[in-house]
């Protein structure tokens, strides 16, 4: 599971959309299975790449773009 480790809690990184959730090596799941096991956590909501590309496609191929840039060593594109 993904849990972003602050001060004395963990936060687990749901899309917006969908629910999924956001595990350690980045793939997206379905989010009943990590509420049962870990009813306690505290939630932030981001969006996963399958809603960023049906809800906006321009900021999908923007993200894309980027996160190819960077895998390749070059700087980086501004996105606004």
């Amino acid at each position: 599971m993904y849990k972003k480790k602050t001060s004395k809690e963990e936060i687990l990184t749901v899309c917006a959309n969908c629910q999924k959730v956001r595990a350690d090596d980045g793939v997206w799941l379905h989010d009943s299975y990590f509420l049962q096991k870990y009813p306690s956590v505290k939630v932030t909501h981001s969006i996963c790449p399958k809603c960023l590309k049906q809800l906006y496609p321009y900021l999908y191929e923007a993200t894309m773009e980027r996160t190819a840039s960077e895998k390749q060593g070059k700087k980086p594109i501004p996105m606004g």
